[in-house]
């Protein structure tokens, strides 16, 4: 390719470059002039076609600029990106041309102007695999954590998108690649910053693809977001492979170009570089008067700390502004100008009453200051021949301009004191010997505060001294000198550290409980002594409470886990599944959403690969062609219900019998009830499956997840219907807790029944209960027949009181049923902390654990939905 028309080629980029940043509303000039240039790239047959194609589409974009109702700003944002991509081309043919050498000395020189920025560029890779020394173990964390966070979101919105249910949209999508992709930038992780601006890119350009496709790019790149994070340490930062991009762009169902010479699409950018009109000594003296107004600047905004009210000091402070964006704007120093103009807009609130400039307003125009300084050293080591590098940080600071109530910088706060001096000196931001220097100074006659004088000194920072006046104001009431800093709002604590507060909270409970009970305290005629127990058994239970809350973690992370799973399965399978959940905010406690998740994975996967027809099954059934996978969970009865079904072909009685005969796991002919037959699938080494695949057939997974279930002391059941579907049911008794109580007395026993499971309590009048033939004692509760169950039958309690009309018929409820315990009295209501009664109770009917009563003997926790169904079988109910 002739070099001529590649360096043609750069020459109108730039020129359109240099018009984008010139746009305003209305300037219908430059418009057309934009327009004209772009359409020249895009006509330009010598050009690789992979190229003009980009430049169509920038084409595309610039000709909205002439309609009625242009959102300019939009539009220039969207024009700089594909500037910045068509450069990035042409510097990756450049670099084929010369034998894909990449030699960073082949830069170009930047003799008569300044590297600008514009928006959205991906810097280069970095060399090394470890973060600067700016880069703190906590930011990368942060980053991190946060990303985890909203890759779960992420994947949710993707599958969402796939099933176009008007949930999610692409803009949505890509609006978190955009965040993440800052984010990124903000801690130095150019290559990945590069990798997502790709990916913006190839949405952008392949946005009319199919939702599959998106889908199938868009997954892939979450993919490997979550290896990249999971990979990441201070010490080292994950490498990105060149291929990893082609690979998903192929995803999106994009291939090479058939025609011509494919261009291959570039991952990491070098700045665009625009000459300036001005003449050097016109940045000369923009040097000269910015930096005056600054200080002018400084000056104002220090006075405002401990006046925000002066007007005089905002109108000063305004006007700097405004002085440095009209000069920044027609020297075309695009930086400089969006700067001093949004925070010049600031300023403007603050000058009509709309906000007070104090707290994060003051300190988002501090840094605005530090970072118009700095464009200034950057544009005067320009003058002298230097190179233009745009100072990190401007985008945040733009972006924090444009929300300063919502910013919250980490940054440490001064340690309080009576002078200005010792705050500055106490925190360690400069030392004695210069404070003292500075005194003379004011000793010898200069009027100004030592703040103002300090930053003239260059000793400290304006935001430096802003802070040390407010620790001052503090002073008063600060007793005890500490440091300290901004607290994020949230804080990791070791799993560990939260299992012993729990612990130690319930032991707290249980004592409470004992003192409470104490004759001396329960039957005191001491009013004030009463007042303080109540307080304490107050102030105990919202302990209590908020301890148990912190190890409490919802189930939607897992369900949308789930739905990849389903979603990854339908596509690998060729059968279309539809998957949903329900109750993603049911809370459990950490662990055992831990535990349960693997137990839910082998369940989704046996409904997607077992129990889901192929589409030409399902339509013989007249099913519709696509099956259906739900999930919910709920809270019944003090368990948390986890369900999982399917529309499919349901279990085969016939089939896992003869499974089950086959492989010895039962003897021929043994009588068994459907429900043992069902739970024949559980049986390690079953599966029902024709032929082994690399999702499911090896009999390995039904009885992990049994396993895991008893484990965690639940409890799974089985509802099916031949060739309607089937459910399976996930009830996960509590574990360790402190929960609401009814203690009763039975005989000289004390049971304890979860108030959650309570209906009410009756005293049955003669007639009430009934025998029924094969059925047992029924009591009749408005024409409605419940279960009776006497409890001193169960655990064989001898003085129990055995005539229901004596006793108390408590009304439970229980796997969607109920029935009547008779019990002696009710003792009242209390909180509780359940103990586990060992491994070798873990199996007793009815039984879900122990709690240690306030008079220091144990009590057994009833577990009802056992014991409802314990009710519901004649065996165990005999009259």
């Amino acid at each position: 390719m002739n070099e001529h028309i590649i360096e043609e080629a750069r020459m109108v980029l730039e020129v359109v470059a240099a018009l984008v940043m010139e746009l305003e509303p209305d300037d219908q000039d430059v418009a057309e002039a934009v327009i004209y240039q772009v359409e020249k790239l895009a006509l330009n047959e010598e050009m690789p076609e992979e190229f003009r194609i980009a430049a169509g589409d920038t084409l595309e974009t610039s000709t909205e600029l002439i309609e009625d109702d242009a959102d300019i700003p939009a539009l220039t944002d969207k024009l700089t990106e594909h500037i910045t991509d068509l450069q990035g081309m042409i510097a990756h043919i450049e670099r084929e041309m010369r034998g894909g050498d990449e030699d960073a000395s082949d830069e170009p020189e930047d003799e008569a102007g300044i590297y600008e920025s514009t928006g959205d560029m991906s810097p280069a890779k970095p060399s090394s695999g470890v973060f600067n020394e700016l880069v703190t173990p906590d930011l990368i964390d942060a980053f991190i954590q946060n990303q985890r966070l909203m890759l779960d979101e992420f994947e949710s919105q993707i599958l969402s998108l796939e099933k176009d249910d008007g949930s999610a949209d692409l803009d949505e999508v890509k609006r978190y690649i955009h965040n993440a992709k800052g984010e990124a930038g903000a801690i130095g992780l150019e290559a990945l910053s590069g990798f997502l601006h790709d990916l913006e890119s190839i949405i952008e350009q392949n946005k009319n693809a199919s939702k599959r496709n998106i889908a199938d790019g868009l997954l892939a790149a979450k993919d490997f977001l979550a290896d990249f994070c999971d990979s990441l340490k201070p010490d080292n930062i994950p490498e990105i492979e060149d291929s990893l991009i082609d690979s998903i762009r192929t995803k999106f169902g994009v291939h090479p170009q058939k025609t011509g010479q494919p261009v291959k699409p570039v991952s990491h950018y070098r700045p665009i570089i625009i000459n300036l009109d001005a003449e050097r000594g016109e940045l000369m003296d923009f040097v000269t008067e910015t930096l005056e107004y600054l200080s002018n600047a400084e000056t104002a905004l220090l006075s405002l700390e401990t006046n925000p009210e002066s007007q005089e000091d905002l109108q000063e402070l305004f006007r700097a502004f405004h002085n440095v964006k009209g000069i920044a704007g027609f020297l075309k120093l695009k930086d400089v100008g969006n700067i001093a103009h949004r925070t010049e807009s600031l300023l403007d609130d603050a000058r009509e009453g709309r906000i007070i400039l104090k707290g994060n307003y003051a300190d988002v125009c501090f840094d605005a200051l530090d970072m118009l300084k700095e464009l200034v050293e950057v544009i005067s080591r320009n003058i002298s021949g230097g190179k233009y590098v745009r100072p990190e940080g401007i985008d945040e600071l733009l972006s924090r301009l444009d929300n300063p109530a919502e910013s919250s910088e980490r940054e440490v706060v001064m340690l309080p004191g009576k002078k200005i001096g010792e705050v500055l000196t106490n925190s360690g931001v400069i030392g004695r010997e210069v404070i003292d220097k500075v005194l003379e100074k004011q000793h010898g006659g200069e009027k100004r505060p030592l703040g103002e004088l300090l930053v003239e000194e260059g000793a400290v920072k304006a935001k430096d001294v802003a802070l040390a006046l407010r620790a001052q104001k503090k002073e008063s009431s600060v007793k005890t000198p500490m440091i300290s800093t901004r607290i994020s709002s949230m804080i990791k604590v070791s799993t560990s550290r939260l299992d012993t507060l729990i612990d130690a909270v319930g032991e707290l409970v249980i004592a409470n409980s004992m003192v409470v009970q104490e004759p001396e305290i329960r039957d005191t005629k001491n009013e004030k002594l009463a007042q303080n127990v109540a307080h304490l058994g107050k102030i105990t239970r919202e302990l209590q409470e908020l301890a148990t809350s912190m190890r409490m973690i919802s189930l939607k992370s897992t369900f949308q886990k789930l739905a990849r799973i389903a979603r990854d399965l339908s596509v690998k399978s060729g059968v279309p599944v539809e998957f949903s959940y329900s109750g993603e905010d049911t809370e459990l406690d950490r662990n055992v959403v831990e535990e349960i998740s693997s137990p839910l994975v082998h369940m989704v996967r046996n409904a997607v690969d077992h129990g889901i027809e192929s589409p030409a099954e399902r339509s013989l059934s007249d099913k519709p062609k696509k099956g259906s996978v739900r999930i919910s969970a709920k809270h019944e009865g003090g368990n948390v219900v986890i369900s999982i079904a399917d529309d499919g072909k349901g279990l085969d009685v016939d089939k896992i019998r003869a499974k089950a005969e086959a492989k010895q796991l039962i003897e021929p002919g043994q009588e068994l009830s459907r429900e043992d037959i069902y739970n024949l699938i559980f049986k390690p080494g079953f599966s029902t499956a024709e032929e082994v695949t690399d999702v499911s057939g090896r009999g390995v997974g039904m009885d992990v997840v049994k396993k895991c279930i008893d484990g965690l002391r639940g409890r799974v059941e089985i509802k099916t219907q031949k060739g309607k579907g089937t459910e399976f049911i996930i009830r996960l008794p509590l574990t360790l807790a402190i929960i609401e109580g009814m203690l009763i007395s039975v005989g000289k026993e004390k049971f304890i029944i979860p108030t959650i499971a309570i209906m009410k309590s009756i005293r049955p009048e003669n007639g009430q209960v009934k025998t029924v033939v094969g059925k047992g004692e029924m009591l009749n509760v408005r024409d409605s027949l419940i279960p009776l169950f006497r409890l001193y039958r169960l655990f064989e309690i001898e003085g129990a009181v055995s005539k229901p009309e004596e006793a108390l018929l408590v009304i439970i409820t229980g796997d969607g049923k109920k029935c009547a315990l008779l019990v002696d009295k009710l003792l009242g209501q209390q909180q509780v902390v359940i103990k586990s009664l060992g491994r070798a109770f873990d199996n007793l009917e009815g039984i879900s654990g122990g709690a240690i009563l306030g008079d220091g003997k144990v009590s057994l926790i009833l577990d009802t939905t056992g014991l409802v169904r314990l009710a519901n079988n004649a065996e165990f109910a005999p009259v």
